[in-house]
């Protein structure tokens, strides 16, 4: 809020300091409580400068994102906020986003279908790329995604292919799939992969010679046959030691 037209446009006194709200995602917690235009002049009762900084120690100031550091899963923020010249303050819990920055409290989320291998992606399993500079050894589709996609409803995950286990029924499908991301199931747009396994199992219990087509990101499909799915499913957990096809809340 350094700008002296905007400041002006937005009404604010010169002792109004903060951060504007340029959007909020719809999906997202914080839409209940911010709007575009919104000015946060506080966290926590902590000032926000007009460049986003904070106070630290004497001599020293943070970028606001310092706040946000402190914070754990279920924990509550409260927002000090200028709209249209009133002065609000709004309590906010715990977040949700497309990406989850933390699971330290939850088991990884998988589901093994003909050997493929789907999971969630989350900032923990780009981590697995490098802790540190994971914004540039990881994959760059998926890097795009961690950064700038929006939650548009609750519960939606973003459902990956890690990777695929080598085996008769997936012969011919190219291991380029790996760090992909699926979009549909048989034209049907994938919300999470709760939805995915939902999916799986309607289709194959519903039909006896079915097939299954993954529609994957930058128009690329997989297609499997169920019952070649079924065949294949005993044979492929024994070969790689797995003990079981889906995380535990997937069964």
């Amino acid at each position: 809020m350094e700008n002296t037209s905007y400041r002006d446009y937005l009404k604010l006194n010169d002792d109004q300091h903060g951060i504007l709200v340029t959007s909020v995602e719809e999906a997202c917690v914080l839409s209940e409580v911010l709007k575009e235009d919104d000015v946060i002049t506080a966290i926590d009762n902590v000032p926000i400068a007009d460049d986003g900084t904070i106070y630290f120690r004497r001599g020293e100031r943070l970028n606001f994102r310092y706040l946000e550091k402190l914070k754990f899963v279920d924990d509550t923020v409260t927002f000090t906020i200028i709209r249209q010249e009133l002065t609000l303050t709004s309590p906010l819990d715990n977040n949700q986003t497309l990406v989850p920055l933390h699971s330290h409290d939850k088991h990884p989320e998988y589901l093994i279908y003909a050997g493929i291998v789907f999971t969630v992606l989350s900032r923990f399993y780009l981590y697995e790329f490098s802790k540190r500079e994971w914004h540039r050894k990881a994959p760059t589709n998926l890097i795009h995604l961690a950064l700038r996609s929006r939650l548009q409803e609750l519960n939606q995950q973003i459902v990956i292919i890690n990777q695929i286990l080598v085996d008769d029924v997936n012969h011919g499908i190219s291991s380029d799939f790996s760090n992909s991301v699926l979009e549909t199931v048989n034209g049907i747009k994938i919300q999470n992969i709760t939805h995915l396994a939902g999916l799986i199992d309607k289709i194959s219990n519903n039909e006896d010679d079915c097939y299954i087509r993954f529609g994957i990101e930058n128009n690329r499909f997989i297609v499997i046959s169920c019952k070649r799915a079924k065949q294949s499913e005993a044979r492929i957990l024994k070969q790689n030691s797995i003990a079981q096809p889906r995380s535990e809340h997937l069964r």
